[in-house]
């Protein structure tokens, strides 16, 4: 198994390519129209190479994004500098951003917080309220872990002129892992990444913000539709700080 930071580090070569990135961007900037309202100043938690953070800054905002993967923060720089968005990005783990300013809105998306065991998700849910201005917006995406069941669940498999990708889920004992399958096409090659993922659901996440006292409500995308347990692809949190 690979440890989580070099995970994101040994997938930040070909990340941009395995989502298509730039028609992943125009996707990304309609659905966050639904939620940035009139706040001025964002947050990305886990901007991975950049498409939340250059999304919302396509959108007007003063952006700040942070990871804990150096060569994700360096796609990310390069895809900012290629969409024109003056973004800061910082490297840090999540639970440990130390920061004089405050946030209209933060966002943490693409299942972000799944990579976080429970101690570490409470400790950045905590700090991302105390980085929230008065009547901030916190914004949580990650996918609806009770629709993965059983042994082995796919995600999607992609291919494009170099790359098979394949992701999935794979549970050993009472353990979950996110695999990603990449046969390079080029090389002839096979690399097989894995990481423990920590399937947090709508009880735990609604249970913390409550705690820090957020007003919430629950969708089942970005699009801000009912969340269903049975048939919701994702879990989507939109709390407010009042």
């Amino acid at each position: 198994m690979t440890d989580n930071k070099n995970f994101y580090n040994s997938l930040s070569s070909i990340y941009n390519e395995m989502i298509d990135f730039d028609a992943a961007l125009k996707r990304r900037v309609n659905l966050l129209s639904n939620i940035v309202g009139s706040h001025k100043t964002a947050a990305d938690m886990g901007c991975g190479t950049g498409i939340d953070s250059i999304s919302l800054s396509m959108l007007g905002l003063q952006v700040d994004a942070f990871d804990h993967s150096k060569k994700m923060i360096t796609q990310a720089e390069l895809n900012a500098s290629k969409y024109n968005s003056d973004i800061q990005f910082f490297f840090s783990a999540l639970e440990n951003i130390s920061s004089t300013k405050k946030y209209d809105l933060i966002v943490s998306l693409g299942n972000t917080l799944a990579n976080l065991s429970e101690s570490r998700l409470r400790t950045t849910l905590e700090n991302c309220c105390k980085l929230l201005s008065d009547n901030g917006r916190l914004v949580i995406q990650i996918l609806n872990y009770y629709q993965v069941t059983g042994d082995r669940h796919i995600v999607n498999e992609t291919e494009n002129n170099f790359y098979i990708v394949s992701r999935y889920y794979e549970k050993t004992n009472d353990d979950l892992f996110f695999k990603i399958r990449i046969n390079d096409k080029r090389e002839n090659s096979e690399t097989l990444l894995s990481t423990q993922i920590y399937p947090h659901k709508l009880e735990l996440i609604s249970e913390i913000c409550k705690s820090l006292s957020l007003q919430i409500k629950v969708f089942g995308d970005l699009q801000l539709n009912n969340f269903e347990k049975s048939s919701s692809k994702d879990l989507v949190i939109i709390g407010e700080k009042n």
